[in-house]
């Protein structure tokens, strides 16, 4: 039942990113210049079947990487020539940020998190008018999202080995998409994630023996392809389209630091004025040292009231003998699956230690007091670990032995 549930939400959020990134995404012609251009250049190579070397004009063009290229021809063929099939690479695109988003906030913090997330980034300016343009931005933030959902998915504990590789194909894709920045944030969050994980005495299970080669031969195919024809473009890609367009004006990229402040205060609309809020809130659990990208374990306390976090209810210890404290419990009923942050508590310890919860009372806290486990439903825990009880990671991130008398 769970299962079906989830792929009831799962074809859902689908359906909401379709509805949000197709309807009228041919009412209105091209612009120009940068529509125009990636439009024809898709057509030209739909046209000839030069899959290789994009042509604007019958003219060689390598100044971009050409993975959306090859999806707007490959539209071209099947749906024939329109604004609509132009811009399909983007929508596709901005319907599975859409898509992912939603399923990495459900991952993290539960079902309403991760629709919240979804409708959040689908109504925001930006990311809605980049859905609707033949450029190669929105691309390159679907591969990058990618890249950060499978990070998610190794980071919460999944056995799925899969999510790990994929996580660097996804880096290699985006690369092909828009050059070198599809890896500079999949690689810093993986980086902090790692090192935050270390700090815990735990691991982030990505294989990087592996996947570095991976990345490299999926981002370096095509290049290295066309600069077996033309070799003279080994200069000219190391040169002038990396090298002097991080390190020097040549390209007109130069821009003051505040640049992007106004693009990101006209882009988040309507959602603009959370941006503080959002701000002062990460500054007080950085400050905490509660902010991370990895779920951690509460700074152990065992052995009474004054051990337990700030917010539970004194009263809580008192309802059961042992108990742990849960960033993130996942918890069913009815077979639907959510989760919250609370204090779960058992009568017997030993259901707690050794095993699944099943048809036992099981209560939960929430740090405003409402009970969120109730009898009937189930929470899987198993073993104890240095820090307290372990929680199972599809169930809770991560737990300490937190109650009471």
């Amino acid at each position: 039942m769970e299962n079906q549930v989830h792929r009831k939400d799962r074809i859902l959020l689908l359906a909401l990113a379709l509805v949000v990134a197709f309807p009228f995404l041919g009412s209105f012609g091209l612009l120009e210049p940068d529509e125009g251009r990636f439009a024809q250049i898709g057509r030209e190579m739909a046209a000839t079947g030069d899959f290789l070397v994009p042509r604007l004009n019958g003219i060689e063009q390598f100044y971009k990487p050409p993975l959306v290229y090859w999806i707007s021809a490959v539209g071209y063929r099947v749906f024939g020539v329109s604004e609509w099939t132009a811009r399909l690479p983007s929508a596709l695109a901005f319907a599975g940020v859409i898509w992912l988003t939603g399923w990495m906030g459900w991952r993290l913090r539960g079902r309403k998190v991760g629709w919240m997330a979804a409708l959040i980034l689908a109504s925001m300016v930006e990311p809605y008018a980049l859905g609707r343009q033949i450029t190669l931005d929105m691309s390159l933030t679907f591969w990058i999202t990618a890249a950060l959902a499978c990070l998610v998915e190794v980071g919460v504990g999944s056995r799925r080995r899969w999510a790990g590789y994929l996580f660097f194909v996804c880096m290699g894709l985006g690369f092909l998409a828009k050059g070198p920045m599809a890896w500079v944030v999949p690689l810093s969050a993986a980086l902090v994630w790692g090192w935050m994980a270390k700090r815990k005495g735990e691991k982030l299970d990505l294989p990087w023996g592996l996947g570095i080669p991976m990345t490299f031969g999926v981002a370096m195919s095509w290049f290295v392809t066309v600069c077996w024809r033309y070799p003279e473009l080994w200069k000219y890609f190391l040169g002038y389209e990396l090298v002097e367009r991080f390190a020097s004006t040549t390209h007109g990229r130069s821009k003051p630091w505040w640049f992007f402040l106004p693009i990101l205060l006209i882009g988040t609309v309507p959602w603009t004025g959370f941006l503080l809020g959002l701000i002062r809130q990460s500054l007080i659990k950085i400050k905490g040292k509660t902010l991370s990208p990895v779920l951690f374990v509460i700074e152990e306390g065992v052995g009474g009231d004054d051990d337990l976090p700030a917010g539970v209810p004194d009263a809580a210890a008192d309802q059961a003998g042992v108990g742990v404290f849960c960033r993130d419990v996942a918890v069913e009923e009815d077979g639907v699956a959510d989760r919250a942050e609370g204090l779960v508590l058992a009568q017997d310890p030993r259901l707690l230690a050794e095993g699944a919860v099943g048809g036992e009372e099981v209560r939960g806290v929430e740090r405003g007091g409402s009970e969120v486990v109730g009898q009937g439903q189930r929470l899987i825990v198993h073993r104890p670990t240095a820090q307290g009880i372990g929680i199972s990671q599809r169930r809770c991130q991560h737990a300490v032995a937190a109650a009471g008398d």
